[in-house]
């Protein structure tokens, strides 16, 4: 019962001290209005862009006036409202009008026998895509007409020459082989959206948090804290308290996060325009969203608790890097291994790589994002990650008692196995 209320007290201790700081509020400040920027980001930018509702005149030398004609029809077509062009007979008149700042830049254009259209673009300011864009958009029609009619094909014939073959899916049942659930094309394109999205969630959660723990830990035992807390709480009670304390830290921070994003999403964009698709992200499954926490939660409790251990074997706070850098990298390993899942997820590699406890945070929580393993697949990748957790927490509970009491150069297999019989020694 002592132990538990002294575990409460770390955790609680760990919580506030962090939860008040200067550093975790201005970064759950700074993150919260990245995370409103990227769900309102159309909306911002139509704000700031002012300009963009203001006409912009390019002057059109052309010697054939049907070809500046069709120019001006293609703009409307292309509903460029803001774009206005001006027919000059000469270049003269038209640099003379740049000059004097009447009209933007003018388009030089002449067309070659076989259809080709040769166009030269000047201006006060030549770095304007946008303005550019939308020009290339308008000759490109102009020239496809121009060579379908030097090919002597109609309009409409030479545009079946790019038309897109649309393939139909069809799934076909094996009878010897358990059947998965199979998604459609769009579920799959939103699912990888999604997934790819939580996937970055996952990584940086489970890297910041982890570090944290072991930053915390390393800090006192440098500072010489430890063994003024070492006499009062239990090691255990310390481990397990800093590490669920810095979890419900990351937890309220998440939250704050996802809950800023769903307001972004309620009040604002709720969609993200793909061309031939569009993405809800108010329509995310709760499935995808419970597999997302789960897998966040185990993961972080699998590289914390690991982190606690390493930490607790250093005296120095400038060799906590060092020692954390293998974990780190196991970690953007497993995040390396995820991104190329995205496009493969069903590949062998990746299915082993999903049941490896050290990589099935990311990997499982793709699987099942992108595709749909049987439900036995899931089972056994959440039982092997939390025997796995179940393990290490043991082992770094033993580790850690003696750890923390350790002072030496840094870590080495030598100095683990010693803290490990250092306590029973003691």
């Amino acid at each position: 019962m002592l132990l538990m209320n002294k575990f409460w007290i770390v955790l609680k201790h760990t919580f506030t001290t962090k939860a008040m700081s200067k550093t975790f509020i201005v970064t759950t400040l700074l993150t919260s209005l990245l995370v409103f920027v990227v769900f309102n980001l159309p909306g911002i930018i139509s704000y700031f862009d002012n300009d963009q509702d203001e006409v912009t005149q390019i002057g059109v030398v052309a010697t054939d006036n049907d070809f500046y004609n069709e120019m001006v029809n293609k703009t409307e077509t292309f509903g460029f409202t803001n774009l206005e062009l001006k027919s000059f007979v000469d270049e003269g008149a038209a640099l003379s009008e740049v000059q004097n700042g009447n009209i933007f830049g003018f388009l030089v254009v002449s067309s070659t026998q076989d259809g080709h259209l040769l166009a030269t673009f000047k201006g006060s300011n030549i770095n304007d895509n946008n303005v550019l864009n939308k020009l290339g958009q308008v000759l490109n029609q102009i020239q496809f007409r121009l060579q379908a009619n030097y090919l002597g094909l109609a309009e409409q014939e030479a545009a079946q020459l790019f038309a897109n073959v649309n393939i139909d899916t069809e799934l076909v049942v094996n009878q010897d082989v358990e059947q998965k659930e199979s998604k459609s094309q769009e579920e799959i394109v939103q699912s990888t959206v999604l997934v790819y999205v939580l996937l970055f969630a996952i990584y940086f959660g489970v890297l910041m948090y982890g570090n944290m723990v072991a930053t915390e830990v390393a800090k006192e035992k440098s500072t010489r804290v430890m063994e003024i807390l070492i006499s009062s709480v239990n090691p255990i009670a310390q481990m397990f308290g800093k590490i669920l304390g810095i979890a419900l830290l990351g937890l309220t921070q998440t939250v704050f996060f996802f809950l800023v994003g769903y307001l972004s999403m309620k009040f604002g964009n709720k969609t993200l325009d793909l061309g031939d698709m569009v993405i809800d992200f108010a329509t995310i499954p709760i499935s995808t969203i419970f597999y997302a926490i789960s897998f966040y939660l185990l993961g972080y409790l699998l590289y914390s608790t690991i982190a606690a251990m390493l930490g607790s074997l250093i005296s120095r706070i400038e060799d906590l890097q060092q020692t954390l850098t293998p974990l780190n990298l196991i970690i953007v390993a497993a995040f390396m291994i995820a991104m190329f899942g995205l496009s493969a997820p069903d590949a062998p590699f990746i299915i082993v790589t999903s049941y490896i406890p050290i990589f099935t945070p990311m990997i499982m929580f793709l699987r099942v994002g992108i595709t749909s393993p049987a439900l036995w697949e899931i089972l056994i990748a959440y039982g092997l990650l939390i025997l796995s957790i179940i393990g290490l927490a043991i082992l770094a509970a033993k580790v850690y008692r003696g750890g923390v009491l350790m002072y030496g150069k840094g870590f080495s297999i030598k100095n683990l196995k010693k803290a490990i019989t250092f306590h029973d020694e003691a």
